[in-house]
């Protein structure tokens, strides 16, 4: 399995897309591997996924990470679709009135009991009130 990331940047006054960034291939972290077998053993409460948090943090991910390192959002939920049969995709926002000031450099795809389950670290791009931000992160088989 695989899981990108993208960010859209819409102006918020007008609602047209600003700008569109690749931010990249996530690190799927040992958790995910945990929260998929006890979703597929029919463990359901507490492992699905659908949710997502962003911060300020630039450490690298790696697969024992549970958390963001440096988190500034809330915990925001996510809309998911199903674009393809072997692929799911999360879209969570920030709002005009969300994270303004903080440079987000690291998102993570959490399960609904806050672990997070992928986490991605991108060069920062500063939120302002002028800016929503849509992060769509794409899980592929």
């Amino acid at each position: 399995m695989r899981g990108d990331i993208d960010l859209d940047i819409i102006d918020a006054e007008t609602g047209e897309l600003v700008a569109s960034r690749p931010l990249g291939r996530n690190l799927l972290l040992t958790a995910f591997d945990t929260k998929l077998s006890l979703l597929l053993a029919g463990y359901s409460t507490g492992n699905y996924v659908d949710r997502m948090q962003f911060g300020t943090g630039s450490a690298l991910p790696t697969t024992a990470d549970t958390t963001l390192q440096m988190p500034v959002s809330p915990i925001k939920a996510a809309a998911v679709d199903h674009p393809t049969s072997t692929t799911t995709r999360f879209t969570s926002y920030l709002l005009q009135d969300e994270a303004n000031g903080f440079p987000i450099s690291e998102a993570g795809l959490l399960a609904v009991d806050d672990t997070v389950v992928a986490r991605k670290v991108f060069s920062g791009q500063t939120k302002t009130s002028n800016y929503i931000f849509a992060f769509k992160w794409t899980i592929s088989a």
